[in-house]
């Protein structure tokens, strides 16, 4: 049952190209940066949050896309799914990379109970 649920998200999402999916989370990311510098950082961590999720949800996505359905399976109404280029593997890469450094940021620039807040949402930064 749970491989048929992934499956189908994987078939559902398979109708937007990576590039379009990597470009929608660095808009979350950027609109976090916007609120980063309007001085709303409750706001920018869940962007950067969602961003995040979004990116790491398509890392998960590039193992599944190695399972492809197969040419006998499209016949039958299936979608194809495929893989991301090395350069969208590197812009998904980088932009969690750049979501985590601006969540680090963020703790230098809050008060103490936000400081503690970001301490139990991300216990291992």
């Amino acid at each position: 049952m749970h491989l048929q649920m992934t499956f189908a998200f994987v078939r559902v999402c398979s109708c937007i190209s990576w590039a379009e999916r990597i470009h929608q989370a660095l808009r979350v990311k950027e609109d976090g940066n916007a609120r980063y510098r309007a001085g709303n950082y409750s706001g920018a961590i869940s962007k950067y949050r969602t961003a995040m999720s979004r990116l790491q949800q398509l890392q998960q996505q590039t193992t599944t896309a190695s399972a492809s359905v197969s040419a006998d399976n499209a016949d039958d109404g299936d979608i194809a799914v495929t893989q991301p280029t090395d350069e969208e593997l590197d812009s998904i890469n980088s932009l969690l990379i750049d979501c985590h450094n601006n969540l680090a940021g963020i703790t230098s620039h809050t008060d103490y109970s936000l400081k503690v807040k970001l301490f139990f949402l991300f216990p291992a930064m």
